[in-house]
């Protein structure tokens, strides 16, 4: 309030004298609000691809072309921030998944049993019998073949399954899919789904319970192979669903990822700081690895779990926070910044930032 109050004297003032002044003062104000520095989550929305970008689409083509554009929205939407200022910007990106459909349907016989796994048994036991299978009988297949293939299944009973096998780039790659009983628990009276809206709609709730007891994490990524019944015939598709961290839903090639970036004083760039608060532990680690060369401060350190101004400089605060980035990241690359925040004291306790970045020679050092 005080900045436009001081503006509206300035008016009156300067309205009979000319108006060279007022450039001036407002040179002056963009100055400081350039100086601004903030830390900002944003999901950029559609208009911001459309209206702002001047895009047709409301995601981008690539990760390269979400580093160059996505700093015109930023420069849009908070002209104060300026340097040592952070965004963490999720976009859209586009991630295509073509649906496939079945061009080679095949139920496996005695003969391949024999010839593919154990003659004593008819039906496999191990993938790799599979795969042989597939190597052997086809060994021309063009890419983005897909065989969907029924064969029986010994895993403690013998039990027949349908699942997809895509050949891509060279390798044949499993694709699930589900057996009779399954598709009638999805309440299907035949091994199939009568239309594409019904399949989309049944089979995301089916995999929340088939993979409950499975690791699945936000954005991951499930091909399925299931059937429709169409024009007289039985017909396999695969199809891509995506959780996102509750339930599954149908994948549309459009895949949500988060950009940081950092404001140089002039732009935004890709940036690829870490925030970072000392723990306890941190101030712990830190005056053991340090009490030898620095016995008083250390001490000092240790009674009160935070930095005496009046014994740790700069250098030494350096020091310290070498000893803990190197810890917690020992592997991290030439490069990599981090904005580290610890508490001092100085008559009273306060937090302090400090920017540092890996050096060359493994150190860190001051941004």
């Amino acid at each position: 309030m005080k900045k436009i109050f001081t503006l509206i004297v300035g008016l009156t003032t300067l309205f009979s004298v000319g108006c060279d002044p007022m450039d001036d003062i407002y040179d002056d104000l963009n100055i400081q609000d350039n100086e601004i520095q903030g830390n900002i989550d944003y999901t950029l929305e559609e208009k911001d691809y459309t209206d702002i970008l001047d895009l047709n689409y409301s995601n981008f083509n690539s990760v390269d072309d979400a580093k160059s554009l996505i700093p015109q929205v930023l420069s849009e939407k908070y002209p104060a921030l300026g340097k040592g200022s952070l965004a963490s910007v999720t976009y859209d990106i586009y991630s295509s998944r073509p649906k496939e459909d079945s061009l080679i349907v095949y139920s496996a016989t005695n003969d391949d049993y024999a010839k593919y796994g154990d003659d004593k048994y008819p039906n496999w036991d191990g993938m790799s019998q599979i795969y042989d299978f597939l190597k052997g009988e086809y060994p021309d297949a063009e890419n983005r073949t897909l065989v969907s293939l029924t064969y029986d299944y010994f895993d403690g009973g013998t039990k027949e399954l349908n699942n997809g096998f895509f050949y891509v780039n060279g390798e044949w790659m499993f694709i699930q899919g589900f057996t009779q009983e399954e598709y009638a628990e999805m309440g299907e009276s035949y091994a199939n789904f009568s239309n594409e809206d019904e399949a989309y709609q049944k089979i995301p709730i089916y995999l929340k319970d088939k993979f409950k007891y499975e690791t699945v994490e936000a954005g991951d990524i499930q091909p399925i192979m299931y059937k429709l019944y169409k024009s007289g015939k039985t017909v396999s598709y695969i199809a891509y669903f995506i959780y996102d961290g509750e339930m599954w839903s149908i994948y549309d090639n459009v895949l949500s990822q988060t950009l940081q970036f950092g404001h140089d004083g002039e732009t935004w760039i890709p940036d690829n700081t870490i925030q970072y608060s000392f723990t306890s532990e941190d101030y712990t680690l830190a005056a053991n690895e340090l009490s030898s060369k620095y016995p008083d401060a250390t001490d000092n350190l240790s009674n009160y779990g935070n930095f005496n101004k009046s014994r740790w400089d700069d250098d030494m605060l350096l020091e310290a926070i070498n000893v803990v980035l190197d810890n917690l990241s020992p592997n991290a690359e030439v490069g990599q910044k981090y904005v580290v925040k610890y508490t001092v004291y100085a008559g009273g306790t306060s937090d302090e930032t400090r920017s540092v970045i890996k050096s060359e020679d493994g150190s860190w050092v001051d941004l």
